[in-house]
């Protein structure tokens, strides 16, 4: 695993200092924060990306707030996010050669998830 949270949280913060509306950063930081196990800042972080993005919410926005909101015990509106994530994937076209493959990472581990219907617990610190 090279994920580094403690280097990656300033640098994420740094990045939305910079460029506040930036859906990039935005999306970025909202999931160093899901990572950290920071689910209500994950999730109010993720929807400023989405509503940052010109297009709206991505894939890559929606499978994490759709864990932020199942870890949070909003079951249904986790599912809902989940599904808008689904489609929104099934409707791309072109995507950067890159993306298939950590959209679906990030789709398993979201299923994987909403699926053990596990109850929210203690942010990890």
């Amino acid at each position: 695993d090279v994920r580094s949270l403690d280097k990656s949280l300033p640098l994420a913060k740094k990045a939305v200092e910079l460029q506040p509306n930036d859906p990039y950063s935005l999306n970025t930081l909202g999931v160093v924060y899901y990572r950290l196990g920071d689910f209500a800042k994950a999730a109010a972080t993720l929807e400023a990306a989405a509503k940052a993005n010109r297009d709206g919410a991505t894939g890559f926005d929606l499978f994490f707030l759709a864990m932020s909101h199942q870890r949070l015990g909003e079951v249904a509106k986790a599912h809902e996010h989940f599904d808008r994530a689904l489609d929104w994937w099934r409707h791309q076209k072109d995507l950067p050669a890159d993306w298939p493959e950590e959209l679906k990472r990030f789709c398993l581990e979201a299923a994987a998830l909403l699926a053990s219907e596990e109850l929210p617990h203690a942010p990890r610190r």
